[in-house]
């Protein structure tokens, strides 16, 4: 199934497990119990979240899933309302850059991929480019690198010097002025 493929660079997307309420609270501690039950890839917890679906309350699936992910409600099935038990929301950054399959076990039940409408996910253009090798760039300089000489400190001094004058002649006028 392609929704269990991660792409390079994935971004943008949520996948949507049930998870049995002993993972659930097994998740507590961490999230190697899903990264078990996914066919062992490392997940990173901060965008992981478990959600026990009374805890939603009034609020439907979809209306949490449209405000907390800002996932577009029409492109979400009616069928996730009616949902029970513990979610486990994946974002893409959940995943390894590289990519990744999941093999979910018997335990996880698939509810889906969905986009973000804040953050779409690359072109195929965009990801072909991930792939692709670098191109070899030669960093040898054209002509040798000649050394800087230091600064000529009596030119420092001379301008200094004019620039203070310059300041007492401008003070002496104003003062002139004054008086």
């Amino acid at each position: 199934m392609s929704d269990l493929i991660i792409r390079p660079g994935e971004r943008g997307q949520v996948r949507l497990f049930l998870i049995p309420e002993e993972m659930a609270k097994d998740l507590e501690d961490g999230v190697a119990p899903l990264e078990t039950a996914l066919g062992g890839v490392a997940l990173n917890p901060v965008d992981v979240q478990v959600v026990p679906i009374k805890s939603l309350g009034e609020m439907t699936v979809r209306e949490f899933l449209s405000e907390a992910y800002d996932v577009d409600p029409d492109t979400l099935p009616r069928l996730l309302d009616e949902a029970e038990g513990h979610m486990a929301i994946l974002r893409s950054g959940a995943f390894p850059t590289g990519g990744a399959t999941l093999a979910p076990g018997e335990n996880l039940g698939f509810l889906g991929l969905y986009t973000e409408r804040g953050a779409p996910p690359p072109s195929q253009a965009a990801l072909d480019a991930l792939r692709s090798e670098p191109e070899s760039v030669d960093l040898t300089p054209d002509a040798p690198i000649e050394p800087h000489e230091p600064a000529n400190l009596g030119s420092i001094f001379v301008f200094a010097a004019l620039f203070g004058v310059g300041l007492l002649l401008m003070a002496l006028m104003i003062w002139s002025v004054l008086t």
